[in-house]
């Protein structure tokens, strides 16, 4: 297991990929931890219906994403990768 973990610490791709995950949900975190003290302090409503909106609003824009991703050409992004 050592030399497992070792292999993977040394690999750059894995220690950045690692680093960005560990960011973004950092950052998701936070967003969500202000979208609901919006919702219930300020706004007065339920902590289930800013909680649902969130999930809601940040699949939506997840999906969406994907979806217009997968759709761009990428002609240029080919070109500058090889």
């Amino acid at each position: 297991l050592s030399g497992q973990l070792q292999v993977l610490w040394s690999n750059p791709l894995f220690c950045r990929s690692a680093l960005t995950f560990a960011s973004s949900n950092f950052v998701n975190a936070g967003i969500a931890f202000i979208w609901i003290r919006t919702f219930v302090d300020l706004w007065s409503m339920d902590k289930q219906i800013g909680v649902v909106s969130f999930l809601v609003v940040t699949g939506a824009g997840g999906a969406t994403g994907i979806s217009v991703s997968s759709s761009v050409d990428g002609s240029e992004a080919k070109r500058t990768l090889e």
